[in-house]
C-alpha cells in the first residue's frame, strides 16, 4: 500500500469532526476510549486514524512508519525526515491535540497532495516527502 493511498483512507476516517477525536487513538460512541483497530471504534484522532487505516489494508509496520513520516513533516517542517518514530508521534499527537479538525484536515489535504505528486510526476514510484 502506498503512503497516498493511506493517507486517503485516513482522511476519510476522520472526514466529519463527528469522527475525529483528540487525546486517545479511538473512542466508541459513548465517548469511551478504545483501540484504533476495535469494531467498536466510532471516531479516531490523526495517529489512530493511520493505525486503523494500515491495519485495516494489511499493511506493514513501515508503511505505518512512512505514514506518520509524511504527516509529521507536512504538519512540522522542522521534523527531521530522519527521524525517529517516537519523535514524528509526538510532534502528531501534540498536533491533532492542539489543532481543529479543519486544521488536521488541512495538513492532511496537503501531506496527501504532496506524496501524490510524488507519485504521478515520476515514471517510477518515487518516495513522498519524508519516505526513506
Amino acid at each position: 500500500m502506498t503512503t497516498v493511498e493511506i493517507l486517503r483512507s485516513v482522511r476519510s476516517l476522520i472526514a466529519t469532526p463527528e469522527k475525529w477525536t483528540r487525546d486517545q487513538y479511538a473512542r466508541r460512541a459513548d465517548g469511551a476510549r478504545t483501540h484504533a483497530l476495535a469494531d467498536d471504534a466510532v471516531c479516531w484522532c490523526l495517529l489512530g486514524a493511520v493505525r486503523r487505516a494500515v491495519g485495516n489494508a494489511g499493511a506493514s509496520s513501515r508503511d505505518l512508519s512512512r505514514a506518520y513520516r509524511a504527516l509529521a513533516v507536512t504538519v512540522d517542517p522542522q521534523i527531521s525526515v530522519y527521524a525517529e518514530n517516537d519523535e514524528l508521534i509526538s510532534a502528531l499527537a501534540l498536533f491533532n491535540d492542539r489543532a481543529s479538525h479543519a486544521e488536521v484536515s488541512a495538513k492532511l489535504d496537503v501531506a496527501i497532495a504532496a506524496c501524490g505528486a510524488d507519485q504521478v510526476t515520476s515514471m517510477h514510484r518515487r518516495p513522498c516527502r519524508g519516505e526513506a
